[in-house]
């Protein structure tokens, strides 16, 4: 019985550490799209200009700017990376990548951006892609709600 005790306490465990890990994935992939959005609007201010807002949405979604790039066609490639506290076994990060800029802009069209164990998002036609289905994400459908957090 005590055995059993100890399987169910690990599964649960293992249970919450996953899902600690994809909703981070998650996080970082709606503050990656942010930001290319916000870099892609300040675009034409130049590189200093739209990086400083996306640095500036990341942050205010809990998430590091890692790199951006603007392109000479205005388009911006940005790396984001969220810190995840796995409780006593230590910190890990959650990575997404995101690709915003000018509406029939050879230079979105979609790429992989993915590193491994981490999560990578591109962008299209002057917006940055996602996962339309991702509950609470400012980017979802728009039947669903706005807004960090909400189902």
């Amino acid at each position: 019985m005590l055995a059993l005790s100890g399987v169910v306490l690990l599964s649960g465990t293992a249970s919450v550490l996953a899902g600690v890990a994809i909703i981070s994935r998650h996080e970082a992939g709606t503050a990656a799209d942010l930001a290319a959005l916000a870099a892609a609007s300040q675009a034409l201010s130049g590189s200093e200009k739209a990086c400083g807002a996306a640095r500036g949405i990341a942050g205010a979604n809990g998430a590091e700017l890692a790199s951006c790039t603007l392109s000479a066609d205005g388009v911006v490639d940005v790396a984001v990376t969220v810190t995840v506290q796995f409780g006593s076994l230590g910190l890990g990060v959650a990575r997404a990548d995101a690709r915003a800029g000018p509406a029939g802009t050879a230079g979105t069209a979609r790429t992989a951006g993915t590193a491994a164990g981490t999560a990578g998002t591109a962008g299209t036609a002057g917006t940055a892609d996602h996962d339309a289905d991702r509950p609470g994400s400012p980017l979802a459908r728009p039947d669903q709600p706005l807004g960090r957090g909400a189902s």
